[in-house]
This record gives structure tokens, sequence and C-alpha cells, in this order.
């Protein structure tokens, strides 16, 4: 039997976790989202990001952060979804993505992006 699972974020900004789900080419919804489960148990979701499957995965803001729920067994079933591969790849567009827009902020410009041997993002700036 499958039930909801919920992950702890340190997601902070609305804005860019959409933008981070629209790079990593998912469809989201925002609008009276949610997100159905087994036995077609739904929970609300702020946003609700398409899976392909009837099971979509959900993004719940809890006052400052929010959580990433979802039916992970239903997800895994009819998709090529695991949840620890969506949750790493998620936060990390999202710390890409927010650590872009800040250093930007600060004035600070991209002269180098490469991806390391541990897939880690590694950014080299410069200030003027």
């Amino acid at each position: 039997m499958s039930h909801f699972t919920t992950v702890k974020t340190k997601i902070t900004d609305r804005e860019c976790v959409k933008k981070a789900v629209k790079e990593l080419g998912y469809n989201y919804s925002d609008i009276r989202a949610e997100i159905k489960g087994y036995q077609d148990r739904r929970v609300r979701a702020d946003i609700a990001i398409k899976t392909g499957t009837s099971y979509d995965i959900g993004i719940v803001w809890n006052g400052e952060t929010c959580d990433i729920v979802a039916d992970w067994w239903g997800v895994e079933q009819g998709s090529s979804i695991k949840q620890k591969n969506f949750i790493q790849a998620i936060t990390q567009k999202y710390a890409y993505l927010k650590t872009k827009e800040i250093l930007s902020e600060q004035g600070f410009t991209l002269a180098e992006e490469e991806i390391n041997e541990k897939q880690e993002i590694v950014l080299t700036v410069r200030q003027w």
C-alpha cells in the first residue's frame, strides 16, 4: 500500500523553485493545485508538478520553506522519476538558480561555469 511522503527542504523562494521545475523540464500548475495518491486520496499543494502519470508531485509551503510531497510508489511505478533523484535534481537546480540570482544582485558576473567529475556545478564569478 502506498502513501504520501513529505520531504522537508530549505527552499525559500517560490518563484525560483518554479523556475527550477521548469528548467528541469516539468510542467506544473499553481492554481488550485492538488496531487493524487493511492485510492484517489488527494492533498492540496501550492504547486503540482506533472509527472505524466495520475500521481503528481506537490510543493507545499509551510511558512518560510516548502515541503515536497508525493505518493512516490505511484510516481515511480508510472514514470522514470525516482524520489531520491528528483529531490537531488530540484534542490541542486534551485541552489544553482538562487546563487546566480544573489550573485547578480551583488554585482557579480558569471565568468565560467563547469560541472566537475562529482557532478557539482562550479561557478567562477567576477566583480568590477
